[in-house]
């Protein structure tokens, strides 16, 4: 059940840990606390009428909404004839939604718009629907142009993707515009405004229902029963309980806690230290089988989101639409740990691969390598086929896993290259970044490298097209260096 959320939350970069679970329908709350742990997620929001009465009673409080939008092919420029252009058709759509929601009997001081661009780097597919900045923003991040939607999307594009294409040209693929006309103005205080003046006292005794044997990962325990609407302000259930209305069931699981306030029920997460879940300091070798399961997925949906991202950042028809590539997760050793359902003829060869270039490198690995590769002597199948690995490391330094890629080489030209430079250094310089995003023809990479040794390459775009043997790329402070493996020390050379 976390899998999708994870999808949602991590395919746009936010880390589902540091927000707060919202839940709707009338089993929400009976999962909540469960889904919760699972995510990492500290609190819950169980709003008072969230079961299928919450749609209702949304629909009351929602506002109309009025949507305009127009196709659109100009390459995005921060001033001059695009942006005129841009602005006053801009300016017609929010007429037009402006008339429509005037003859649904809104005045103009409750009618507001939002405006947006769908922009794209040239050559991707993955297309980002930009929100003009706010004031605030602009002042804050763009120079107070309110109208810098060029860096609004590479900023959002950083932020979901880890790099930017700052050579590329940015398309505009649509304008669009959103008109709200104000239905109602929501004055209810916000559940963190509740939480600061609401006085905290546990429960009475009294206001106990009744009581039923539950069944929780400690096994079966007794959890009080409470109807929601005896329930006060302020009142605090610890778990195991069970809340319920006439149409809802929250389920309080122990080692936590609900809170009732005015529109909701807070539940927080009470998460045991670590000399509480140890047992004298014994490690538990005993394999839990619901774990492996859960470590199972999660593994797999990092692999899946690996091959999603470099899907939808590529520039390549054989990526983006043939989907040639292939990604895995190996552990310290070169096993599997889990692979995405990519082409299986990557699959075979990925250990091989992983096992040998770990041997190669055994001790000399930090956080931030990158090994790239299509040697066949070391798992490589189709010479055109390119490898990326990077290892990863505990808390304490130790290596505890590759992550892998394998793809052809003309789509990887760019897309490679950039993966590895997102990958070796989160925040890569404008520099990494420009020479990373260099598009070059495959036959004029291939002259390119040609005429260049490997130890004085500092373009990550043009290297992947001359690797015949093994290497690895380290980051330094100012660009990025390759050296071959000590089995193949001279110059590179086709």
């Amino acid at each position: 059940m976390t899998r999708p959320i994870r999808s949602i939350t991590e395919a746009k970069g936010h880390d589902s840990s540091k927000h707060r679970l919202a839940t709707f329908g009338g089993a929400g709350g009976q999962h909540a606390v469960a889904i919760a742990e699972s995510l990492g997620i500290r609190q819950i929001l169980v709003h008072r009428y969230s079961s299928s009465v919450l749609s209702a009673y949304g629909m009351a409080l929602a506002d109309v909404v009025d949507e305009r939008q127009e196709p659109d092919s100009n390459t995005w420029e921060d001033s001059g004839k695009v942006v005129d252009e841009l602005k006053e058709r801009m300016r017609k759509l929010k007429e037009k939604s402006r008339e429509s929601l005037a003859d649904q009997g809104f005045n103009d001081n409750e009618i507001g718009f939002e405006e947006y661009l769908n922009m794209r780097y040239r050559g991707t597919e993955s297309a980002l629907m930009i929100i003009k900045p706010s004031e605030e923003e602009a002042k804050q991040y763009f120079d107070g142009n309110d109208w810098s939607f060029g860096q609004a999307f590479a900023k959002q594009h950083q932020y979901e993707f880890g790099f930017t294409l700052d050579e590329r040209d940015i398309i505009v693929d649509d304008i669009r515009v959103r008109g709200i006309g104000k239905s109602f103005r929501h004055k209810e205080k916000t559940v963190d405004e509740q939480l600061k003046v609401i006085k905290k006292q546990d429960v009475a005794e009294g206001k106990k229902h009744g009581s039923q044997r539950v069944y929780f990962g400690e096994g079966r325990l007794d959890a009080p029963i409470f109807k929601l609407e005896n329930l006060d302000v302020g009142d605090v259930v610890k778990g195991p309980a069970i809340l319920a209305d006439g149409t809802q069931t929250i389920v309080v699981r122990p080692k936590s806690q609900a809170t009732v306030t005015e529109t909701h029920v807070i539940i927080d997460l009470e998460y045991s230290n670590s000399k509480e879940s140890s047992q004298s300091g014994v490690e538990n070798k005993e394999v839990d089988p619901i774990m492996l399961s859960i470590f199972g997925h999660r593994f797999m949906s990092i692999a899946e989101q690996m091959g999603l991202t470099l899907q939808k950042t590529s520039v390549s028809t054989n990526v983006k639409e043939r989907l040639d590539f292939s990604c895995a997760i190996f552990d310290a050793t070169g096993g599997l740990v889990a692979n995405a359902p990519h082409l299986p003829v990557h699959l075979g060869s990925m250990s091989t691969f992983v096992r040998c270039q770990a041997e190669i490198w055994k001790g000399k690995l930090n956080k931030g390598d990158v090994i790239i590769s299509n040697h066949p002597s070391y798992g490589g199948t189709h010479l055109p086929d390119v490898t990326l690995m990077m290892p990863a490391f505990d808390s304490k330094g130790r290596k505890s896993s590759f992550t892998r890629h394998l793809g052809p080489i003309m789509p990887i030209l760019v897309v490679s290259a950039l993966v590895a430079c997102h990958l070796i250094r989160g925040n890569c310089s404008k520099r990494e970044r420009r020479f990373g995003a260099k598009s070059w023809s495959a036959e004029e990479s291939l002259m390119r490298s040609a005429s260049s040794s490997c130890s004085t390459m500092s373009r990550p775009g043009i290297l992947v097209a001359a690797v015949l043997v093994p290497l690895r790329i380290t980051s330094t402070t100012s660009e990025l260096r390759c050296q071959p493996t000590k089995r193949e020390s001279r110059s590179l050379r086709l």
